[in-house]
């Protein structure tokens, strides 16, 4: 015969299952963030991105992963306008989604 569970043993079923999920999903977006902080730190493509786009400012790339984004900016100095010596600004930030682009990048 089968046995009946209570209602409580249901609710606590329940909430280890959600608990479970939640964990799972913070841990595999644990791995896939540390994956593209190591590949940016090498100087590679980040692996986990869901899209990227290009600016036209010296090549500038911004890469999108889930919830944050790595900017790999490679931006003509302001300084540089109409002269033909001159060598661009690089770096890597990161970013959550709705942050400024370039904000906190001074490149003189």
């Amino acid at each position: 015969m089968k046995k009946k569970m209570s209602s409580n043993t249901k609710k606590k079923s329940k909430k280890k299952i959600i608990l479970t999920i939640v964990l799972s999903l913070i841990l595999i977006w644990t791995v896939c963030f540390c994956t593209d902080w190591y590949c940016m730190k090498r100087n590679n493509k980040p692996v986990f991105i869901v899209y990227n786009t290009y600016c036209w400012d010296g090549g500038t790339t911004i890469y999108y992963g889930i919830g944050y984004k790595w900017i790999k900016y490679h931006v003509l100095p302001s300084s540089a306008r109409g002269n033909t010596d001159f060598q661009y600004c690089e770096g890597i930030a990161l970013k959550p989604w709705f942050a400024d682009d370039f904000a906190g990048f001074e490149c003189e």
